[in-house]
């Protein structure tokens, strides 16, 4: 613990054979820039908080990142961790300057995870099973997220991410349980006016499920809530009959080939995703 803790003319670290960087090992090295652990599978709590001017990092095999590992890393912009499965709470929180993240593996989202990584604009997490409370408020720039497999979505996750107009799911197995307050002032998706991110107030901002679920997703606990914005999303072969959806409490079924809803079809002409709008 705390090996190198605010060295502050350390300037890069190259630790080729280190499997584990222990809690508060770098804290505050504030003029480090570049580390390479080529062979790191943990890296520890708080390990480099406060490193601001870390912009390039080098950790192809870590599958754990602890709680405030790199929290206040503003220097970061693009974050490839391709065998991480584990994020923990804060990890990467007020990383301002993040713009792109690959985490292809991870399964387990804790919280407050990228709270505040203003500059996000895209987040894909094609494992992630558990998104916990407020991941990712306040990313003021996210537009689109995908968490094709994700099971549960914990309170304010998504609050405060302004201009957030896509969040697509695609598991069929269950209803992903929805946390409260998850969408509150993306102003795309409530169709609230905003200057600078919704100045016409347009209620443009879409979540896609399967279509398969889409009648239980608009009346479920909290997604209610954001009915009129839920669409169901379904693969089709050519010539297949649009499947029908339909019940009781919707009696009206649109479907279009494109996800901005503005290609209404009747049948099934090419291979590929079809969009589905239930009304009552």
């Amino acid at each position: 613990q705390q090996a190198f803790y605010r060295c502050s003319l350390l300037t890069n670290a190259n630790f080729p054979k280190v499997t584990y960087i222990y809690k508060t090992a770098f804290t505050e090295c504030s003029k480090l820039t570049s580390i390479n652990f080529s062979n790191a599978v943990s890296i520890g709590d708080s390990a480099f908080n406060g490193c601001y001017s870390l912009t390039s990092i080098d950790l192809p095999k870590a599958t754990s990142i602890e709680q405030y590992a790199f929290y206040g890393c503003k220097g970061i912009t693009n974050l490839n961790l391709p065998e991480a499965t584990y994020i923990g709470h804060d990890a990467f929180g007020n990383c301002s300057g993040l713009t792109e993240i690959n985490l292809p593996k991870a399964t387990d989202i804790k919280e407050e995870a990228f709270i505040s990584c203003s500059n996000l604009t895209n987040v894909d997490f094609p494992e992630a099973s558990d998104l916990k409370p407020e991941a990712f408020m306040a990313c003021h720039n996210l537009i689109s997220v995908r968490l094709p497999k994700v099971t549960s979505i914990g309170n304010s996750a998504f609050s405060y991410c302004y201009p957030l107009n896509k969040l697509f799911i695609a598991q069929a197995e269950q209803i992903c349980t929805l946390g409260q307050a998850v969408f509150k002032n993306c102003y795309h998706i409530l169709g609230t006016t905003n200057s600078e991110h919704n100045p016409n107030g347009l209620k443009d901002g879409y979540i896609y499920v399967p279509a398969s679920l889409l009648s239980q997703y608009k009346v479920a606990t909290n997604w209610s809530e954001y009915a009129t914005q839920i669409i169901g999303h379904e693969d089709l072969e050519a010539g297949a009959t649009l499947p029908n959806y339909t019940t009781d409490t919707f009696t009206t079924q649109t479907w279009y080939s494109d996800e901005r809803l503005t290609t209404v079809v009747t049948e099934v002409v090419t291979t590929g995703k079809y969009y589905c709008r239930l009304e009552a």
